[in-house]
C-alpha cells in the first residue's frame, strides 16, 4: 500500500511547491528549503516528532498488550514523555533566546537517542518503575528539539504570505509549525 501511495504523495509535494513557487502570496516560502541549516532542521524536527508520536503509540500498546494494563493505567505509564516533553519544550524557548537554536537542538536529539537506545532493554515483565526515567529523557530530548529558530527566516512573521489579507490562513500554518 505505501508502494502504491508514494508517487501520489511525490506527485503532491511537487504540485505543492510548484503552486507556491508562482503564487503571489504562498503559504510558506520554499525557497527557505534550499538554506542547508533549516533544511537540516526541518528534516530533523520531522524525524524526531515522528518519533515521539510513534513512541506513544508503541509503548501505549506494549503496556496494554504486553503487560495487560488497562487503557488508563498504559495512559498514564507514557504521561511521563509528555510531560517531560512540556517542560523541557518551554525551557528550550528560553535557552534558544539566550544561546541559540543550535545547541538545544543537537542535545535535544542526543538524549532522546541515547534514551530510546537504553528502551531496547525492555522485556515483557519490566515495569514503569524501572523505565520511568528513560521515558523522560525521551520527553526532555524531543522537547529540546522543538526550538524555535531565532534566524529571521524561520519565522512565519517574514514570509510574503504574512500581509493582513492572509492573516486567517497564516495563523494555520503557524500553529502547524509551533
Amino acid at each position: 500500500m505505501v508502494t502504491r501511495c508514494a508517487p501520489h504523495g511525490a506527485a503532491a509535494l511537487i504540485g505543492f511547491v510548484t503552486w507556491e513557487r508562482r503564487v503571489a502570496g504562498p503559504l510558506i516560502d520554499v525557497s527557505l528549503f534550499t538554506r542547508p541549516g533549516f533544511a537540516a532542521a526541518t528534516v530533523a524536527a520531522l524525524v524526531v516528532f515522528f518519533a515521539f508520536v510513534g513512541a506513544i503509540v508503541y509503548f501505549s500498546a506494549y503496556f496494554q498488550q504486553v503487560q495487560g494494563h488497562s487503557p488508563v493505567a498504559a495512559g498514564l505509564d507514557v504521561a511521563t514523555i509528555g510531560v517531560a516533553y512540556a517542560i523541557a519544550a518551554t525551557a528550550s524557548g528560553r535557552l534558544v533566546g539566550r544561546i541559540g537554536e543550535r545547541a538545544p537542538l543537537i542535545a535535544g536529539l542526543i538524549v532522546s537517542g541515547a534514551a530510546t537506545l537504553l528502551l531496547l532493554r525492555l522485556s515483557p515483565d519490566t515495569g514503569i518503575g524501572a523505565i520511568w526515567w528513560n521515558f523522560a529523557l525521551l520527553g526532555a530530548g524531543i522537547g529540546l528539539c522543538g526550538t524555535r529558530s531565532r534566524h529571521p527566516a524561520a519565522h512565519v512573521q517574514t514570509t510574503p504570505s504574512t500581509r493582513p489579507t492572509n492573516r486567517s490562513k497564516d495563523s494555520r500554518f503557524a500553529s502547524g509549525l509551533r
